[in-house]
């Protein structure tokens, strides 16, 4: 998210700028929620489960950072 917002402010003419970015606050607001159902579970598939949608998050995220390279070079 740091990333993102220093890019944005280098070339204000990024116009995919502003969709990362709330892409990203919302896979922020979602890993909180999904750490907060971590921490009060004691069942071994909540975790498992909660993991592998972070990791989806987190791979839909570096996706997009590729996916712009490829599209804006």
């Amino acid at each position: 998210m740091i990333i993102t917002f220093v890019l944005k402010q280098n070339n204000p003419e990024w116009q995919f700028g502003n969709t990362f970015l709330l892409s990203q606050a919302i896979a922020l607001v979602l890993q909180i929620v999904l750490n907060i159902i971590n921490w009060q579970s004691n069942k071994k598939i909540v975790v498992l489960m909660t993991l592998f949608i972070s990791a989806t998050i987190l791979a839909s995220i570096i996706w997009q950072f590729i996916s712009f390279n490829l599209v804006y070079n």
